[in-house]
């Protein structure tokens, strides 16, 4: 963990139990979950600390907060479009794996979602 400041290292190893927790409570039941899924699990080993997910994590919180749908964003902009789908389609396919059950698309400019 190269880029967390100790303090909060610490504050989190002393805590009990999840610190996503108070995430996936938040994100309850939510029709449509908009989360950041900056990097690849491969990108996020170099990034820590710096303020965004990889897609596992974000399907997670889905999954924790049983969400219908769930929307990646915050793309990095060195990810092109094709990395992007790539991406997607890696997350649907990890959806399948996991026995999750929601949708799982990529936000891009201009996209409108109708509740």
């Amino acid at each position: 963990m190269r880029n967390v400041e100790k303090v909060i290292v610490e504050k989190y190893s002393h805590s009990k139990g999840d610190p996503n927790q108070r995430i996936f409570d938040f994100i309850q039941g939510a029709d449509i979950l908009i989360h950041d899924a900056t990097y690849t699990p491969e990108e996020y080993v170099d990034r820590v600390g710096w303020g965004h997910s990889h897609y596992l994590f974000t399907l997670k919180a889905a999954a924790e907060g049983k969400v219908k749908r769930l929307v990646l964003f915050h793309h990095d902009p060195a990810h092109s479009d094709e990395k992007i789908d790539d991406i997607v389609k890696t997350c649907k396919k990890e959806i399948r794996n996991r026995n999750y059950k929601f949708d799982c698309i990529a936000a891009a400019e201009g996209m409108e979602l109708e509740l």
